[in-house]
């Protein structure tokens, strides 16, 4: 069976309310939206729950019938929501309701490459939300191609079921294409607008059409505007659109109305200029391909499909511009990002250097390549040129008016300063671009600048201020709908889990980003690090998944360092499921991963994976031929001294030194609680138990909502030492107290006068420190253990 994709809040609301003493939960959602798998799905976990689908198809008395007497749990589902009558006969029950809305995009995305097998181009999947909704039912059946007769009889019948006059309408609507605007429905139909108003009603009340935003009418389901455009004759498709044309052209409307109505590519060119000027990708694409072939749409909508994250459609589309202009340099600049993005490094080098032949010093376009330059540079990680070419095209830039070259190039600098230990400044040209780009609209080096600014404007903070920082910077990367950020962003969350220790938003940000992410590159990493993230839960079979994405699609990108988060994956994912051997022949697949410079750009990596080998059997002496081999100039003194823990086969002495160094210096809850472990099991080694338990506690404190192998080896560590009772904080054994009585989290906080986000960590801590798996069973030990 395949997975459920995207229900994880409605699943945890659910099991909230029934973990609070809810008797009765009623699932509402249209048909198709996924309610009864739903339904299944949580009575699994209920098993003596008494379960009712389709409420919505039975009479009051029945249901009388089937809830009686009103004992134990019951789960039910209903189209929308449930009729008064229905409601009232489960009036004993109590029933929460609670709303099953469509799939988001990166739900479809997900379940359709579970259902087909392999990835969807991102372009083809929010096609496949539009299309179908986000109801699952549509995405299956979208997939297997058209429609089944059927299937559009049903569809179509629904309709005429309306009436005669309604399925006019509606036809005319869907050829026009939604969102429609009624007063050009009613001149089509040759009508008042007064007049259409009631048939308008009818089809809304039917919920065949939504109203949208100006009183703009579009299909509830792209599906049945598509089974009636197919049964409208061709010649009165063409009478209609030419009758909306004329009617369009005399209401004055914009020019992406007429252009959709065939005013022809000359306005549909117009109309996509101004689209992508105002920052709408999607939009301008569409409507540049009304316009085509001329180059000119072919640059449009190759600036279009990049800005809205369509890679694939805008290096095609950006190879026909470069084709047909006789001034190819821009094209070249926007083909060598786009090779970048599909892990082509000799084809992003080739490309600029052929914008550079292009022009020369007194070119309009020479700025244009400077800062394409000045990018590539910092994306090398060469970051003392990309300094150096971003001030020289910062100069140039000013000189001759280029203000988007000039915002990129402050982005690229900005970055290599922060990367070069000048963060203040670095950080301050950030801010700077930011404002810049977000007043002219410039959505892709906004991107590139919240981005890159959010590490270094986290530093120093405290977990909860960069909790706040990251999702300010998520939201806004959101609404804006900055594509090109959301996948580091969501890369960025993965990072921040491991430093506060907070595994579960970590994961969500990125399995949620990866079935979008339309950069190769990024969506490799992507798979990659939600590999690691599922291994250090112990979710080895979504590690397998994350691991066989990431060698169906990496083959051929030449960034090292996404090729260094792939053979970590593999490191780690041998050594959990296979013997030693097979974990040493890892360990020297990943040093032919990359480069001796590489692999010393990233030597916390190759630490990683000896750690993953040492921790799984490989003996220690291979682990340091690997990393000797590896790193032959040796390991930076950051990471020595937690190299020395690892091994821990120095004195006594030496081996707390090297603790005392690391853990003064480490900045994340899961290498200290790594740390921890691996002292404290020192530590019982020399028979200092007492020393040991601290490093137990700690490392558990630290565990509270980082699930796995970690945790419980912090809590063996703990029962090793013979400690019986969990030591708790002042402020844990009062969230405890309240805890045991059943209060809830909201209850609690207004209690101690706290959030209740604060309290959510205590529980998680009170669970982590005692081994329970929820609150009732924290209940049942307090009860046992007074």
């Amino acid at each position: 069976m395949v997975p459920l994709f995207g229900r994880e809040g409605v699943l945890a609301r659910v099991r909230e309310l029934l973990g609070d003493g809810a008797r009765a939960v009623v699932l509402t959602g249209p048909a198709g939206v996924g309610k009864s798998r739903l339904l299944r799905e949580i009575a699994a976990e209920v098993p003596d729950a008494r379960v009712v689908d389709d409420l919505h198809r039975l009479s009051a008395r029945r249901l009388a019938e089937l809830v009686r007497p009103a004992e134990g749990v019951l789960l039910a589902a209903a189209r929308d929501e449930p009729a008064p009558h229905l409601l009232a006969a489960l009036d004993a029950w109590a029933p929460f309701v609670v709303p099953l809305p469509g799939l988001d995009v990166a739900a479809v995305a997900a379940l359709a490459e579970a259902l087909r097998g392999g990835p969807l181009p991102v372009r083809a999947a929010v096609d496949l939300h539009r299309r179908s909704g986000g109801r699952p039912y549509w995405v299956e059946l979208l997939l297997r191609g058209e429609l089944p007769p059927l299937v559009a009889d049903s569809l179509v019948e629904r309709v005429s079921a309306a009436g005669p006059d309604a399925r006019t309408c509606a036809e005319a609507v869907a050829v026009l294409g939604t969102p429609a605007d009624p007063d050009i429905v009613a001149a089509v139909l040759g009508v008042e607008p007064d007049a259409l108003v009631p048939t308008l009603r009818t089809l809304l009340d039917r919920r065949i059409l939504g109203q949208g935003t100006g009183g703009l009418v579009a299909f509830d389901q792209e599906v049945m505007r598509e089974a009636l455009v197919a049964r409208v004759p061709e010649r009165q498709r063409l009478r209609w659109r030419a009758a909306a044309l004329e009617a369009a052209h005399a209401a004055g409307v914009d020019d992406a109305t007429l252009a959709r109505y065939g005013a022809g590519p000359e306005v549909a060119l117009r109309a996509a200029a101004a689209r992508l000027h105002a920052g709408a990708g999607t939009e301008a694409l569409a409507l540049a391909e009304l316009a085509l072939p001329a180059w000119q749409a072919h640059e449009i909508a190759a600036r279009g499909a990049h800005l809205a994250g369509y890679l694939d459609d805008a290096e095609a589309h950006a190879r026909r511009w470069r084709a047909g202009t006789a001034e190819p340099a821009a094209a070249h600049c926007l083909i060598a990002s786009l090779r970048w993005s599909h892990g082509d490094l000799a084809g992003q080098w080739a490309a600029l250097d052929a914008a550079l032949d292009a022009v020369d010093d007194a070119h309009p376009a020479r700025v244009t390549v400077l800062a394409a330059r000045a990018n590539a540079l910092m994306r090398a990680e060469r970051f003392a040129e990309a300094v150096a070419a971003a001030d020289e095209t910062i100069a140039l830039a000013e000189r001759v008016g280029a203000a988007a070259e000039r915002r990129s190039a402050l982005v690229d600098k900005g970055t290599a300063l922060c990367f070069l230990g000048d963060r203040g400044p670095g950080l301050a040209l950030l801010r700077a671009a930011a404002r810049e780009c977000e007043r002219a609209g410039d959505r892709l080096t906004l991107g590139r600048a919240l981005n890159n600014a959010l590490e270094p404007s986290l530093h120093g903070r405290t977990d909860a201020e960069r909790w706040a920082g990251y999702e300010r910077t998520w939201r806004r990367a959101t609404r804006l709908r900055l594509s090109n950020a959301l996948g580091k962003l969501a890369r960025q969350a993965a990072v921040l889990a491991r430093t506060t220790g907070r595994w579960a938003p970590g994961w969500a940000a990125v399995t949620g980003r990866l079935p979008e992410e339309s950069d190769r590159a990024e969506r490799v990493t992507l798979a990659a690090v939600g590999g690691v993230l599922a291994l250090d839960a112990g979710r080895i079979d979504d590690a397998a998944r994350l691991a066989e994405r990431c060698a169906a699609e990496a083959p051929g990108l030449d960034q090292f360092w996404v090729r260094a988060h792939v053979a970590l994956l593999d490191v780690g994912l041998t050594a959990h499921r296979l013997p030693p051997a097979a974990t040493v022949r890892a360990l020297a697949r990943y040093r032919r991963a990359l480069s001796p410079a590489d692999h010393a750009r990233r030597p916390h990596r190759a630490l990683a994976a000896a750690t993953y080998a040492l921790d799984h059997g490989v003996a220690p002496g291979t682990v340091r031929a690997f990393l000797t081999a590896t790193l032959p100039a040796g390991l930076p003194a950051e990471l020595a001294d937690a190299a020395a823990l690892l091994f821990g086969d120095g004195t006594v002495e030496e081996t707390e030194a090297a603790a005392e160094r690391w853990l003064s210096r480490v900045d994340g809850a899961v290498a200290r609680a790594d740390a921890c472990v691996r002292l404290g099991r020192n530590r019982l080694r020399h028979g200092r138990a007492g020393a040991a338990l601290d490093c137990a506690d700690e490392a558990i404190g630290l565990l509270a909502e980082w699930p796995g192998p970690l945790l419980c080896a912090a809590r063996r560590l703990r029962a090793a030492t013979g400690a019986d009772t969990p030591r708790l904080t002042e402020r844990e054994r009062a969230v405890h107290a309240l805890v045991v009585t059943g209060l809830s989290n909201v209850d609690i906080a207004g209690r101690l006068g706290v959030s209740p986000r604060t309290v959510a960590v205590h529980v998680s801590r009170l669970l982590a420190k005692t081994g329970c798996a929820s609150r009732t069973q924290l209940a049942a030990r307090a009860h046992a253990h007074p």
